[in-house]
Formats: structure tokens, C-alpha cells, sequence
């Protein structure tokens, strides 16, 4: 089977949540014998030029493309600089299937619409809740406790989303997205939380498969001993493990409030691969941040 991975970013160019899932998601489908290609941008190129680059075996063709972010909104939903470029990408091949990820930022929600006139399934995996609220959906928690189960307001509100996004709110944004996602064969959800957000919002045509990442059953013992010493790691300490970008979106509150309880017990140590780090290391001596790691070193 032909697979055409579509994606606003995708490794080496970027090594975010998503294009991580991507980029491991291609691996695997190569793994199993299908042909993979990945179309995506590279803002570092000239505008609408293109480049085909080859990573552990993946043909990606990047498209240059930047433009000034206060026109967001509309390029969201509708980006005419790059559907043309996408289609004729596309009429040279002869793809069996196709596999959506974040297309939000560049590539826009019409290019479903360019994908559907090849005739051909497109799916999509949902990585946030972007398609009914533009923005992290904490503006979804109702409370600002530190609660173990927050009451959270599933219903996206346009009151609410015009408070907290008023720079990129768009009154018909909901409107263009759904005519568009109803081109879709399934969308694919990475929680069943997210899959009920989505639900919630009229948006019905999901299931749900959880992101995870594959456990090798034999470690090299002397590489953890080298992390272990590299990273000041006692054999009999507690260590609790935050995996991602930390943010006020994000929950940094929580963990800061966590960081301070838990480390107070000299055995208990926060290993955090992640980056945007806003702790200080001063006055949390027990936290480690090793920022991002490769795939293989997740293990």
C-alpha cells in the first residue's frame, strides 16, 4: 500500500508531540511493507519551493512556506498559497491512502478538500482539540483548584473561545472545518477525553488509539548505569517521570506545586524530557531536565 503522511511539520525539521507520533507512525508502516512518502513544510525554504530530502528511509517532500501570523485565521481554515503546490505534488503520484496530522497551522483544514478529489480514504489523527477550539482547551476546566478531577466544560463555548483567542478568533471557523471534515473516513483520537470533546461538539466520526511507545525487553544495563551516573541517579532514589513540553498550559502550576511536596523527601527525584523548562534549578535541586531525547533513548 502507497501512504501519504501529510503533516504542517515533520522531523528532522521539527521533533514535537505530534510529528514524533508521525514520524514513528511512517517507521512502522515501512516496517510493514508499505510505501510511505511525506509531504510537509520547511519555513526555512524559499516561499512554495520545493525539496525532497530521505530520512531512515522515508521520501519527505518539504514546501517553503512562511507568512505573517496575523493573517492565522484565515490560513487556518482556507491557505491559498499552498493548495495548488499540494495538488500538483499529488497528480504525480498515485497514493492508496492517506494520513493526516496537524494541518492547522500551514497546510489549512481545505486541504482535506484538495485530498478528497483523488478519491481516495483520508484519515485523520486528532493530536489536540484544535477542530472546535482554537487553543489549548484548559479554558475548559471550570475551576482553578488543584482538583484530582477537574470539572471540565466540554461544550466549547464561542463566548469563551473569543476571551481567551481573540487575536485568532474566526466567526465561521467551525463552520468551514466541519464541511471539511465530513470528507474524512475516520478521525483518529489519542484519548478517549479527547474523543468525547470531540463528540461533544458534533464531531462523531472517531475512535480512539492511545499514543505509547514500544518497551524493548532487554535494556543495556551498562547504558542505564551511564545515564543513571551521568544524571546524579541513586539506585534506591524515587524518580517520577514528566515526558513533554511543560507549559502554564500544560499544568506547570501542578508540577511545581508536585516538584515542591515530593522533594522534599531526599529520595524522590522529577526526571523531565521535555523543554520550555520553568523551574529553577536553585530552588529545586532534585529536578532533572534532560530536555528532548531521540526515540531510541525514550527507552
Amino acid at each position: 500500500m502507497k501512504i501519504c503522511v501529510v503533516c504542517d511539520f515533520f522531523p528532522p525539521i521539527k521533533f514535537g508531540g505530534a510529528e514524533n507520533i508521525a514520524y514513528e507512525l511512517s517507521l512502522e508502516f515501512l516496517a510493514r511493507n508499505h510505501s510511505v512518502e511525506v509531504i510537509t513544510i520547511n519555513p526555512n525554504l524559499a516561499f512554495r519551493e520545493t525539496k525532497i530530502v530521505k530520512l531512515k528511509g522515508i521520501k519527505i517532500t518539504q514546501i517553503g512556506m512562511q507568512f505573517n501570523t496575523l493573517i492565522t485565521p484565515v490560513i487556518q481554515i482556507f491557505n491559498p498559497f499552498i493548495n495548488g503546490i499540494l495538488a500538483d505534488i499529488l497528480y504525480q503520484k498515485d497514493f492508496d491512502i492517506f494520513h493526516l496530522h496537524n494541518i492547522h497551522q500551514y497546510f489549512s483544514y481545505y486541504s482535506i478538500g484538495v485530498l478528497h478529489k483523488f478519491k481516495k480514504p483520508i484519515y485523520l489523527t486528532a493530536h489536540d482539540a484544535l477542530m472546535v477550539f482554537n487553543g489549548k482547551y484548559s479554558s475548559g476546566v471550570r475551576n482553578n483548584k488543584f482538583d484530582l478531577y477537574p470539572r471540565v466544560q466540554f461544550k466549547a463555548k464561542k463566548m469563551r473561545h473569543h476571551k481567551g483567542n481573540w487575536k485568532k478568533f474566526n466567526l465561521f471557523r467551525s463552520f468551514f472545518i466541519n464541511r471539511q471534515i465530513k470528507k474524512i473516513a475516520k478521525i483518529i483520537c489519542v484519548s478517549n477525553e479527547l474523543e468525547f470533546l470531540l463528540n461533544t461538539n458534533g464531531i462523531n466520526n472517531t475512535t480512539t488509539i492511545h499514543n505509547g511507545i514500544r518497551r524493548k525487553d532487554k535494556q543495556d544495563v551498562k547504558s542505564i548505569s551511564r545515564f543513571k551516573e551521568c544524571h546524579g541517579i541513586k539506585d534506591d532514589d524515587r524518580i517520577v517521570l514528566f515526558a513533554g513540553r511543560i507549559s502554564a498550559e500544560k499544568g506547570l502550576k501542578i508540577l511545581k506545586k508536585l516538584v515542591k511536596t515530593f522533594t522534599k523527601k531526599d529520595k524522590v527525584k522529577f526526571l523531565i524530557v521535555g523543554k520550555d523548562l520553568q523551574l529553577n534549578a536553585l530552588e529545586f535541586p532534585n529536578v532533572i531536565n534532560i530536555e528532548w531525547v531521540q526515540p531510541d533513548e525514550m527507552q
